[in-house]
């Protein structure tokens, strides 16, 4: 079964994820991924976003829009940059991708 959401989404939405510091929206998460295994301790929640099914990623993301993350202009979307972009990113860009490259 192919996922909707690919693995680069999924790290977005973690980034997004973890800024979140108002306890209320902290519970809504938990109640979001309650139902996959995660681990916790005192430095907080553990778990594999790719584990979960595109549903609970779909209920995250509807969160974090609810939450007017979109407004503040993050977003969830992402760019990929093919070879002709490339040439018209600053070095900073080019180091990164073509770091990635490389893994």
């Amino acid at each position: 079964m192919e996922r909707k959401y690919n693995s680069e989404f999924r790290k977005k939405l973690v980034s997004k994820l973890e800024k979140v510091n108002i306890k209320q929206d902290m519970k809504t998460i938990y109640e979001i991924i309650s139902t996959y295994d995660f681990s916790s301790n005192s430095n907080g929640m553990f778990f594999n976003i790719n584990d979960f099914s595109d549903g609970v990623i779909k209920s995250l993301v509807d969160f974090t829009h609810e939450k007017g993350q979109e407004k503040e202009g993050v977003k969830l979307e992402y760019t990929t940059y093919n070879h002709e972009e490339h040439e018209t990113l600053n070095n900073k860009d080019k180091v990164i991708i073509n770091k990635m490259k490389s893994w």
